[in-house]
C-alpha cells in the first residue's frame, strides 16, 4: 500500500512539529516519489525536503532526521511546483549536508 504523506505533520529529529507536508514532486521519468514539500508557518514558504529522508510514523506526524531550524531555512519552492532543477537539487542536498544520488534511474 502506498503511503500518503500529503497533510500529515512533519516532526524534526527531536519530535518538535515543523509544519505540514504539502506536496510530494514525481521525477517525471520514473514517477518515483522524490521531495516533499513542507509549509512551515502562516508566513513561512514550501520548503523542500528529499522524499528519502522520511523516517518514522508518529500517528498523523512523520519524522526526519533535521532540525526544525534547518528545515525552516530550506530552499523555497513556488507553488506549483515543478522537479527542482540540478543547481535547486544541488542546492538543497547541499543545504542538509548530504550527497546528491542523482534522480532516480530508469530500470
Amino acid at each position: 500500500m502506498a503511503r500518503v504523506v500529503i497533510g500529515e505533520k512533519l516532526l524534526d529529529r527531536n519530535g518538535k512539529p515543523v509544519g505540514k507536508i504539502t506536496d510530494v514532486i514525481v521525477d517525471s521519468a520514473t514517477l518515483e516519489n522524490e521531495w516533499i514539500t513542507v509549509k512551515t508557518g502562516m508566513m513561512g514558504g514550501e520548503h523542500l525536503v528529499p522524499y528519502s529522508c522520511i523516517g518514522d510514523e508518529h500517528g498523523d506526524a512523520i519524522a526526519v532526521p533535521f532540525d526544525k531550524d534547518q528545515i525552516k531555512a530550506a530552499p523555497v519552492v513556488d507553488k506549483g511546483h515543478a522537479s527542482p532543477s540540478p543547481s535547486e537539487r544541488a542546492q538543497v542536498f547541499s543545504h542538509f549536508g548530504m550527497e546528491d544520488p542523482g534522480p532516480p534511474s530508469r530500470i
